[in-house]
């Protein structure tokens, strides 16, 4: 009898969608209070993704996931009008 163990990542295929971050940060608190800033101005899905990187743990305020870019732009220039100015868009596991 053979035994197979399957984890979670590889039941699940990683789907990658475009996002709009409005922020990364070192530290959550900074984090939560700009996702809660940005719910209050638009109603799109968003999150804090927590990452780790080569220089440490960051959590990206990411609005999305957006279906093609126009989506994603029109969410950016509508998010820039509510005072969003530094953002930038990207492609992320979701």
């Amino acid at each position: 009898t053979e035994i197979y163990t399957l984890s979670l990542h590889d039941a699940l295929p990683i789907c990658e969608a475009l996002f709009v971050q409005l922020g990364s940060f070192s530290q959550r608190n900074p984090a939560e209070a700009l996702l809660d800033r940005a719910r209050r101005a638009v109603a799109n899905p968003m999150r804090v993704r927590e990452v780790e990187t080569a220089s440490g743990r960051f959590h990206r305020v990411q609005v999305g996931p957006f279906r093609d870019e126009d989506e994603a732009l029109r969410a950016q220039s509508l998010l820039e009008n509510h005072g969003f100015g530094q953002s930038i868009l990207l492609t992320d596991t979701h």
